[in-house]
């Protein structure tokens, strides 16, 4: 097995749909470095973060602007690779030798090893985005992270809570919602929630009201495709709002899955309203030669075990970013309290 079998493997794997990442992420760039300079809001108010190196990576205020010098950590996940699978063949030692030769056996499970990758890559960034939702932080490889404002978070205390069937939750969306457009702008769309607040929400007085004449607008949404560990609940026309229900699980090697979403959730945001930058990689493409930066959301190669004994690995690089259109674009509701 050659680099033109790696190639058609990697044209032929794409990489699970997750629904809060596809819902979320507006747009992807590739940077032509490691180190670049982003913008972003908070209220209205320019923020730029300038990724890379610092000490303490902590962030530095200056009137309305915030420098965060800052580069991205890289993923770097990888499988091995056994004489069974490349049948003792060495794929990428040279690009422009003979025509690649292959079995379906073999190129069956390297798109296998490929989609796990992906998947693990795609799901670090699904959880870096769950944290930065929840928290107001991106985690990074710095212990603090980069904090784009602060977190618009509302903690719902007594009848406000939405287990009481009288809790003025229309109301309260309303308020949310017109405060982030009186600060940003944006007009949320979609309200999404965890599991254990969907029977409070809708045994609401006031949601069941509003969501009796929603028969007309189920043209809005396929329930079909909204894909793995969501739900959709309704709509609620008087606020334009889209209801999910929504959970997902992670957790890093040999530990306890945790939730994406803390229990008691409901988070109102806009679609489209993040994106994602991608820093250059620094790759050595064969042992020897000086790294080679490659501009690119993604990239995997083969890096051959230098004792017989070792095994080559396929590995896989990202070095991804994820910034909000604006830091005040979304808000975090704490339904059912501490």
């Amino acid at each position: 097995m050659d680099q033109r079998t790696l190639i058609l493997a990697l044209k032929q794997t794409k990489a699970p749909e997750l629904f809060l990442y596809n819902l979320l992420i507006g747009a992807e760039k590739c940077e032509k470095t490691e180190k670049f300079e982003i913008q972003t809001k908070s209220a209205s108010r320019t923020r730029v973060p300038l990724v890379g190196r610092r000490e303490n990576g902590k962030l530095i205020k200056s009137e309305s602007y915030y420098q965060s010098l800052y580069k991205p950590g890289i993923m770097k996940p990888y499988k091995p690779i056994s004489e069974d699978s490349l049948l003792a063949q060495k794929f990428g030692q040279d690009a422009y030798g003979t025509p690649a030769s292959y079995t379906n056996m073999q190129l069956k499970g390297l798109k296998s090893d490929l989609l796990e990758l992906k998947e693990i890559g795609l799901r670090t960034k699904l959880w870096m985005l769950s944290q930065l939702l929840v928290t107001g932080t991106l985690p990074t490889d710095k212990t603090e992270g980069i904090s784009f404002g602060e977190l618009n978070e509302t903690i719902m205390t007594g009848s406000e809570k939405w287990s009481d069937p009288t809790a003025p939750i229309i109301s309260q969306l309303r308020q949310s919602q017109l405060k982030i457009q009186q600060n940003t702008g944006m007009v949320v769309d979609h309200l999404i929630v965890t599991p254990d607040v969907v029977e409070h929400l809708l045994a609401n007085n006031g949601v069941k009201e509003a969501m009796k004449s929603t028969t007309g607008h189920l043209f809005v949404f396929d329930p079909e495709k909204i894909g793995d560990n969501t739900a959709y609940i309704g709509f609620i026309p008087e606020l334009n709002l889209r209801i999910f229900s929504y959970m997902d699980w992670t957790a890093e090697e040999g530990e306890v899955e945790q939730p994406l979403l803390p229990p008691g959730t409901a988070l109102l945001l806009r679609k489209k309203s993040f994106r994602v930058h991608y820093a250059a990689l620094a790759i050595r493409k064969k042992a020897g030669q000086s790294k080679t930066l490659i501009q690119a959301s993604e990239y995997t190669k083969v890096e051959y075990g230098t004792k017989d004994e070792e095994d080559d690995v396929l590995r896989y690089y990202s070095a991804p970013l994820i910034i909000p259109v604006d830091a005040q674009g979304w808000a975090l509701l704490k339904v059912l309290g501490e």
